[in-house]
């Protein structure tokens, strides 16, 4: 996979362990999944942890090894969607959550890779407590969690979303505020377009405005689509993530609309973009 050069291309699938399914992830057993995008040609893929305490690192490392895939990040949708947040005020509440991130920080020590944080940031917001607040309680468990990671060499990834998963961390300009909040310089920002696209107007604009701290995307066109059902500029996303010398993972994160021919047409798609930016340079 080179679109732009030197990036591994992932998909989105549910660990191992996870019961529940999500719509943007891969739809079909997770021993079938890794399959299927190894026989298609993907690199690695994303998983949506539902339990860190019941994921086996070390047998999903051996079965991922069996099929020359690698890991691009251990994402908390799931703990989101189960109502996980990084907000909280009680102590016995924090507590919870912040062990079960601790967990996921073990995970991936195991696998060699890192930990992303989106809707779980703030997943639940109290209108009654202003946003400062909120910014100042998630970046409290965050600088905790930093900390844990570190000492086990692992990477933090945040993730500005819209409005309709969280409103604490929608921009890029947001992630640098609660990044700068917790004081630590260890953390990385991953750019979706899906959601970018929302809440900055244009998420070519905003990959080239986050620069440096751009350290993982996800690809999703408009409505959330697989890339090429919308009106997503891709060649133009591909062409500035060549200009920044983007050497990252690209993880596609977006519904399952062409049922089991998704992951293949979708890998199609952003194959064909490769020649994309790399003439003018």
């Amino acid at each position: 996979m080179n679109a732009p050069r030197g990036v591994r291309l992932a998909y989105t699938v549910m660990s191992p362990e996870a019961d529940e399914r999500q719509e943007f992830a891969y739809d079909g057993p997770f021993a079938e999944a890794i399959r299927r995008l190894a026989d298609i040609g993907y690199d690695g893929v994303e998983l949506q942890v539902a339990s860190p305490a019941k994921l086996d690192a070390e047998r999903l490392a051996d079965d991922l090894s069996g099929a020359g895939l690698a890991v691009a990040a251990l994402a908390t949708g799931p703990l989101a969607a189960r109502g996980a947040s990084m907000c909280e005020a009680g102590p016995a509440a924090r507590e919870a959550v912040l062990a079960q991130l601790r967990t996921l920080v073990d995970r991936a020590a195991v696998l060699g890779t890192r930990v992303s944080l989106g809707r779980i940031l703030d997943n639940a917001p109290d209108r009654a407590v202003v946003r400062e607040e909120r910014m100042a309680r998630t970046a409290s468990m965050l600088r905790e969690l930093v900390d844990y990671a570190d000492d086990r060499g692992v990477r933090m990834l945040v993730e500005p979303q819209n409005e309709s998963s969280t409103d604490l961390v929608n921009t890029i300009d947001d992630a640098r505020t609660l990044i700068a909040a917790t004081g630590r310089t260890t953390i990385g920002v991953i750019g979706d377009t899906y959601h970018l696209a929302l809440t900055e107007g244009s998420a070519v604009e905003a990959f080239r405005s986050a620069g440096p701290l751009l350290e993982h995307v996800q690809f999703g066109d408009t409505g959330r689509g697989s890339p090429g059902t919308g009106d997503m500029p891709f060649p133009d996303v591909v062409a500035v993530l060549d200009l920044m010398d983007y050497r990252g993972w690209i993880t596609l994160e977006h519904a399952q609309d062409h049922g089991d021919r998704t992951a293949e047409l979708s890998y199609q798609f952003v194959s064909s973009l490769s020649l994309v930016g790399q003439g003018d340079r």
